[in-house]
């Protein structure tokens, strides 16, 4: 999740925030709540920065600044702000389009010339026809329109605009494949790409864990196969210490959620700890 505004961390576990927009080596930086002078001592970084990127965790904060106060528009004043460069695609459109307006100029050009040839020599070879009547000025003027028209129809003003309304279009069709695409520019970039290197969790999968196999008394147990009979296996007593250790050591919480009219109950945290509540 991107931090919309610099706020202070009141309350939180396990959360690690992505700063490498501020500074190189700030890729995974661990933040807590400061409770006290003699904690904030220890911990002087209890702050969430605006743009950057909470990789981990979950908890609450107070929001110290907003727009041009906060530090990244102190840092990066609209004013000083480069316009984004041209991607290859629209430095190629628009090369194209320069090479098509002028070969279309060209063109328009050498059509009016041989149609002002073609009426001077129709006039030169007629004597009933006048260089200076009305009917052969007429003929000159929708000589000179033709070319025109040529030169306007030719030159592709709207290729930049097809192109990226039908960009945006694929990306609506990606959208149904679960794939989300934030900025067109992303799917230009795929033409020169020959790997991608991605995470697996939260990319290729939900962001979901959940316990495979635990091991007890020596034994490996499996609770997706069969969860039941293996849990007759074990007394009930070192079963519910089992369940203690599970959430006696687990800072995940429950929330409600309503899917419906019926209400849920989601356990939201790390995610470790999450797949050990789902567990029991």
């Amino acid at each position: 999740m991107r931090v919309p505004a610099d706020s202070l961390l009141v309350e939180g576990m396990d959360i690690a925030c992505d700063e490498t927009m501020y500074e190189d080596c700030g890729n995974n930086v661990k933040k807590t709540p400061s409770y006290s002078v003699d904690k904030h001592v220890d911990n002087p970084d209890p702050f969430l920065l605006a743009r950057s990127f909470v990789r981990a965790g979950s908890g609450k904060a107070l929001v110290l600044a907003v727009g041009n106060q906060t530090r990244w528009n102190q840092l990066h004043p609209i004013e000083e702000r480069k316009e984004q460069p041209e991607t290859r695609l629209q430095k190629r459109l628009h090369n194209l389009a320069e090479q098509i307006g002028k070969w279309a100029k060209l063109a328009g050009f050498v059509i009016f010339v041989f149609q002002v040839l073609f009426i001077m020599m129709k006039v030169m070879f007629n004597e009933n026809d006048d260089l200076l009547s009305n009917a052969t000025l007429q003929k000159l003027i929708r000589a000179f329109t033709t070319s025109i028209a040529i030169v306007i129809v030719a030159v592709p003003e709207g290729l930049p605009l097809a192109v990226s309304i039908a960009m945006a279009f694929s990306g609506k069709v990606m959208r149904e494949d679960n794939l989300l695409v934030k900025k067109n520019d992303a799917c230009e970039n795929l033409a020169f790409i020959n790997n991608i290197c991605t995470g697996k969790t939260g990319t290729l999968t939900t962001a979901e864990m959940t316990v495979e196999k635990f091991y007890y008394a020596g034994t490996a147990m499996n609770p997706v196969e069969n969860k039941t009979n293996q849990f007759l296996n074990i007394h009930l007593d070192k079963l519910e210490i089992i369940k203690s250790c599970i959430i006696m050591n687990n800072n995940a919480r429950l929330e409600m959620q309503y899917k419906g009219e019926e209400p849920i109950y989601d356990p939201r945290g790390n995610p470790i700890e999450v797949a050990m509540l789902r567990f029991l």
